[in-house]
Parts: structure tokens; C-alpha cells; sequence
């Protein structure tokens, strides 16, 4: 069995540039007015506080629920990954903390309709969690793309939430001819683009067993609701914003990542737009420290969290 993969040396090497197909994502913004009280939201199962599935937005969505403490941390994964992306801090981070994450629409045990899913559906389900989890304040965390949904939840009600923490996120810059590129390319050969996405995302050295992780969480995401997912980020832009965050906030990255938009300089400008936040360089990570670097981001988020939580 040939198991080479084909390492490309940027996102917009993925795909052929002739392709001449046009991504055309849904104009579409958040439902502000839309809150997880109004969501017809019903418990399903529980099993020993590990796992549960709830009804929120008509969805059966897989929520993991673990660990106790005096505070709580509540992880999204990037638009495309499921929550495994955050499974190794949060079991270390369980240990003195309740953790909680998800998935979201389109990805992982969450099923949904391709066309319907996106930021305004992943920001709705975000409430129903926090609800279905009885959760009346925490720490919020984002990852990658949906750092957007940290952020704008924190904005939108700032009174749920001790602090923010961003992983390799951005808030602007969505669109761009490479994120286009990369859509067009997951719509014309996905397996082949997922192999070389995840190259990209980790670099580090003796990784391509992470590299096969990520390659099954896009697998069951699938090219439509990959599609659609990326495309409902394009135009986001939420920096004129930064200023208003009022919370104690870390914004993580790693130092080796190569996406669009994820430069250290641009984290580190995101950082500094965010009054008080604390900029922290995972030198040898690339774009998932949580996968690669998890026992840095767990000790990173510790000290957050042990902030956050002093101040009550």
C-alpha cells in the first residue's frame, strides 16, 4: 500500500489555479435576536456526564461533558473538525475544571443538511449547549474559523462569559482568492485536498498520525458541508470590534502555521486589538496545537481559567 502523501508548500498550492468554478457562499449574518430559550431544546441522553445528545434547533447535537470543578471551559472546534480536536487538552484540563464541547452542524455525530449549515447555525446551537448544559456562565474557547463564535458571543452577551480564549482563530480575512481556491478544490477532488489540508496543518516532525486523525474527522464533514461551512465565513469581519471585549482573553498559536491568515504578526495584531490580552507563541506547533501541543495549550488554558475564576 503506497501511504505517501503529497505535501503541497501552501493552501493555494492544493488546487489547480485554472479551475475556473466560483464559490457562491450565502450572504448570510448571526440571528442576534435568536437565543437558547427559544430553541425547543430537550434533553436525550446522558451517560455518566461523558456524552450526551439534545435536541437544539431541531438537531440532534453531540455534546461532551466531563470533569467538575469551580469553573468551566466551553470548546468550539474550526468550522470543519469535529470536537475531538479539543479532546486531548480537555482531558487534561477535566482534571480540575467541568469541560464541555460539541459538534456542531455538519460535522462529526451532528447530522445536518449541507445547505443549512454555517456560523448562524453553529452560533444558535452554541446557546442551546450552553443551555442543555445548565451553564449560566464560563470561559469560551474557539478554535481556528470559529474563533468568530467565541468572539461574538462574548460581545453579544458579555455578562455569560469569564473569559476568551483563541486558537489559531482570526475574525477577518475570509474569502480570499485561497480560501475560494480551497473550496473549489474540496468540491473538485476532496480526499485528494484533505490529504494535503492536513500536511499543512501539521507540520511537526513524526506527526502523520495526527495528520490521519484530521483526515477522518473531514472525511465524515464531507465536501458539501465542507463547502458550505468555509463559505459562510467569507466577508466576516469583526476587528473593528476587538475593542469592546471586556473579559480576560489568550490567544494561543502556533508558530508554524501556514494557512491564509494565520501569520504570527496578524495573531499577534489580533491580540493587541483585545484591551489586556495575553499573547502566547507555540513555536513548534503548526495550525492544531490541541492535537499537537496539548499538554502547552492545557497548562496555557490553566492559567486562564485559574485567573478568571480568582476574580469571583
Amino acid at each position: 500500500m503506497n501511504c505517501s502523501r503529497t505535501r503541497p508548500a501552501s493552501l493555494a498550492g492544493m488546487t489547480d489555479n485554472s479551475l475556473d468554478g466560483q464559490v457562491q457562499p450565502v450572504a448570510r449574518a448571526p440571528d442576534q435576536t435568536r437565543r437558547a430559550g427559544t430553541l425547543g431544546l430537550t434533553r436525550l441522553k446522558q451517560q455518566g456526564g461523558v456524552t450526551v445528545f439534545s435536541t437544539i434547533a431541531g438537531r440532534r447535537v453531540q455534546v461532551a461533558s466531563f470533569g467538575s470543578g469551580p469553573g468551566v471551559l466551553v470548546a468550539l472546534s474550526g468550522s470543519i473538525g469535529s470536537w475531538e480536536i479539543w479532546q486531548p487538552p480537555l482531558e487534561i484540563l477535566s482534571r480540575g475544571w467541568r469541560v464541555v464541547a460539541f459538534d456542531h452542524p455538519g460535522v462529526g455525530e451532528t447530522k445536518a443538511c449541507a445547505a443549512d449549515v454555517g456560523l448562524p447555525l453553529t452560533t444558535e446551537v452554541l446557546w442551546g449547549v450552553l443551555e442543555s448544559t445548565e451553564i449560566d456562565s464560563c470561559v469560551v474557547a474557539g478554535d481556528s474559523n470559529n474563533a468568530v463564535i467565541a468572539v461574538q458571543a462574548v460581545l453579544d452577551q458579555p455578562e455569560r462569559f469569564r473569559g476568551l480564549v483563541i486558537v489559531n482563530g482570526k475574525v477577518s480575512g475570509f474569502g480570499s482568492d485561497a480560501d475560494r481556491s480551497f473550496v473549489v478544490a474540496l468540491q473538485r477532488d476532496f480526499e485528494r485536498t484533505i490529504q494535503g489540508f492536513a500536511s499543512i496543518c501539521f507540520p511537526e516532525p513524526d506527526s502523520e498520525h495526527l495528520q490521519a486523525w484530521l483526515v477522518d474527522i473531514l472525511r465524515r464533514t464531507g465536501p458539501e458541508a465542507c463547502a458550505s461551512l468555509l463559505g459562510s465565513y467569507f466577508g466576516v469581519d469583526l476587528r473593528d470590534r476587538l475593542c469592546e471585549i471586556g473579559v480576560p482573553t489568550l490567544v494561543l498559536h502556533g508558530g508554524h502555521d501556514a494557512l491564509p491568515g494565520r501569520a504570527v504578526n496578524e495573531a499577534r495584531e489580533l491580540a493587541a486589538s483585545i484591551p489586556g490580552a495575553r499573547f502566547e507563541l507555540i513555536a513548534d506547533a503548526g495550525h492544531v496545537p490541541t492535537l499537537s501541543r496539548p499538554d502547552r495549550v492545557a497548562a496555557l488554558i490553566e492559567e486562564l481559567m485559574a485567573r478568571c475564576y480568582a476574580r469571583a
